[in-house]
């Protein structure tokens, strides 16, 4: 970030510092998630603030080793720069004289391409995993967006509540510091340090508007199918990540030239505060006003899934418990069973997964005849519950499942319950 704002834009040495730790404004999760999709978007990101430099200081073909890493981690993040690297190709054909009349049709054929790739991948990616083309494409033209409400909480103690005050409405700040950006740019005549990202920008835009209008993800489960168009949106957050900046660096130059005391510490305490909500958020979230229940694996978890392996005895068998847990099978027996495709451990992914069936056993019901179902899919008589105790209805279920079960297990005094199905 600070080679892209110092070298590519012109900052000053202090503006762009201090930008670094404005642009945690959008948090950082996806730059310490083990991922392959947030190890992309990490790529994506360097890639975004090293484009006013390609060409004057670093070479195309290191944006093409960027592009071809990134293809190789997650096609999500490197479909869109291979478009991008190519675009950004195009110029060197008229080098050739013989050549030089392409130019401009290759521009006219690589920027429409670009313009519907992962739609085109999305829809690939589902008829390679059989779901018939009649249930891929599926015109919708509302709602294109979905923006979430305005909140004001204050319901508990100040700094708790002003935390999320500013986290529940972050999307809403940086659009309009954004658009503020935006205006600035055009006003002080600064677009050609912007004319690669708004190429990209516009490369991604056309994609998810072109995705969300035409395509159906039936892969994902319900409330997963907009998973994919949502990881789109935040790659443009990405993209639009260096206008955020821009609206910082005025205000920064502004500040940086005068000697009043107070403008100083009023950029103290407004970078610490970006700095201290951004941290708060970027990790998993148990407080008064939500949980996010995304806790890694724990020693709980991999002693689970060793229990249940030892007590299934060889006996083919299925587990319905979160994907934490799943991952904490992966880690410890690999990929070792699947029935019809699907993953032994319930995951949201697949066609007539036994995900579903988690789902309502874990919020809604844990009766016998969901766990019969389960079994019925994978075509096994021996099934196994994990419940966590963090889970936001782990009483509820943890009581259900005790009147229906044919077995209960204790991990860790309870950290993790474990119950077991059979027929």
């Amino acid at each position: 970030i600070f080679y892209g704002l110092r070298y590519g834009f012109n900052w000053s040495y202090k503006a762009s510092y201090l930008a670094i730790l404005w642009s945690l404004f959008i948090g950082f999760n996806f730059a310490i998630m083990t991922t392959p999709q947030s190890l992309a978007f990490l790529l994506v990101a360097f890639t975004i603030f090293i484009l006013p430099t390609i060409k004057r200081g670093i070479p195309l073909h290191f944006l093409w080793i960027i592009t071809i890493l990134t293809l190789t981690i997650h096609p999500l993040g490197g479909i869109p720069l291979f478009f991008l690297a190519l675009l950004l190709s195009v110029p060197y054909v008229k080098k050739f004289k013989k050549y030089k009349w392409c130019a401009k049709p290759l521009n006219c054929i690589i920027f429409p391409l670009a313009a519907i790739s992962l739609p085109l991948f999305f829809a690939l990616y589902e008829k390679l995993n059989n779901v018939a083309w009649s249930n891929i494409f599926n015109i919708n033209f509302w709602p294109l967006v979905v923006t979430p409400a305005f909140k004001w909480y204050q319901t508990y103690d100040f700094p708790l509540n002003m935390l999320h005050n500013i986290g529940a409405n972050s999307i809403w700040l940086y659009l309009a510091i954004v658009l503020i950006g935006a205006y600035l740019i055009i006003r002080y005549n600064k677009y050609i340090f912007f004319r690669r990202h708004i190429l990209f920008i516009s490369i991604l835009v056309i994609n998810y508007l072109v995705a969300k209008i035409f395509l159906s993800f039936n892969l994902q489960i319900a409330y997963q199918k907009d998973d994919y168009l949502n990881r789109i949106i935040y790659m443009i957050a990405l993209a639009i990540l260096p206008i955020f900046l821009t609206t910082i660096f005025f205000w920064l130059k502004k500040i940086l030239t005068v000697k009043h005391l107070w403008s100083k510490v009023w950029l103290i305490v407004l970078t610490t505060l970006v700095i201290t909500i951004s941290t708060y958020f970027s990790y998993p979230i148990y407080d008064k006003h939500g949980n996010s229940k995304s806790f890694n694996v724990t020693a709980t978890d991999l002693k689970t899934v060793e229990f249940i392996d030892f007590h299934a005895q060889d006996e083919p068998y299925i587990v319905l418990a979160n994907q934490i847990v799943g991952v904490a099978s992966i880690n410890t027996f690999g990929f070792a069973h699947y029935y019809n495709d699907n993953f032994y451990y319930s995951m949201p992914l697949g066609i007539d997964n036994i995900y579903s069936n988690y789902l309502s056993m874990i919020e809604q019901d844990a009766n016998r005849e969901q766990a019969l179902e389960a079994m019925n899919k994978a075509g096994v008589n021996r099934l196994y519950l994990v419940v966590n105790n963090y889970w936001h209805s782990a009483k509820q279920a943890i009581q259900q499942a005790k009147e229906t079960a044919d077995g209960h297990f204790l991990i860790d005094e309870g950290v993790n319950n474990i119950f077991l199905y059979t027929r």
